[in-house]
């Protein structure tokens, strides 16, 4: 009782760190869930995202155990907490969007080439990055960058496959052609993209408003 009335060790000023391995701990799955994506040839690339995923979903349920023994502590000392839970809610769901883009990765038929998917990969891994500094270092993060202008170059690419897969079909060139396949894996893929920037903007707004 004495320790806790005269040492308290608050959640509140813990939390910060357990956040920033929860953060850098997603953003190493997600790199190598990518680098599979650019180079599928890569040796040992399914044990190393099998290990990567693991330590993500740890460090996932760190954060929310955290964040419960914060709700538990007087309310003058846990401070405003929506936004703890904001980022905790929209990094478990930009963790399973990167295992959906994990388990898709099955049906690849080859290296995944479509535009500005590197550049929005760079984009995500840049802010992730930004977000986990700012927490060590106690500061309000970088302004998100724009991610619209890369999504948009890979929702015109779909387009323009399911244009052509028009043509395909108004020719009778049957159905097992490379503009299907391409339809079938990459449709998916721009979907999940989607989420993702979605989740990575949600994420960040968190971070802003909890380190204000």
């Amino acid at each position: 009782i004495g320790s806790y009335l005269l040492f308290p060790r608050w959640e509140r000023q813990q939390l910060p760190a357990q956040l920033e391995r929860t953060i850098r701990a997603n953003l190493g799955y997600f790199q190598q869930v990518i680098a599979y994506y650019l180079n599928p040839n890569q040796d040992s690339s399914a044990g190393s995202i099998a290990n990567l995923r693991r330590q993500a979903a740890l460090e996932n349920a760190n954060a929310a155990a955290a964040a419960q023994r914060l709700f538990s502590e007087p309310r003058h000392v846990r401070g405003e907490v929506e936004p703890i839970t904001t980022l905790i809610l929209y990094i478990r769901r930009f963790f399973n969007s990167v295992i959906t883009l994990a388990e898709h990765r099955r049906e690849l038929s080859g290296e995944y080439q479509c535009p500005d998917f590197k550049q929005f990969a760079d984009a995500i891994v840049q802010v992730l990055e930004n977000l986990a500094d700012a927490l060590q270092q106690g500061q309000p993060p970088r302004s998100l960058p724009a991610l619209g202008p890369y999504l948009e170059a890979i929702h015109d690419h779909i387009e323009q496959l399911h244009a052509n897969r028009v043509l395909e079909l108004a020719a009778d060139l049957g159905t097992a052609t490379p503009t299907l396949q391409a339809i079938r894996e990459r449709t998916p893929i721009s979907t999940e993209l989607d989420r993702i920037a979605h989740e990575i903007t949600s994420i960040h707004s968190a971070m802003v408003r909890l380190q204000e």
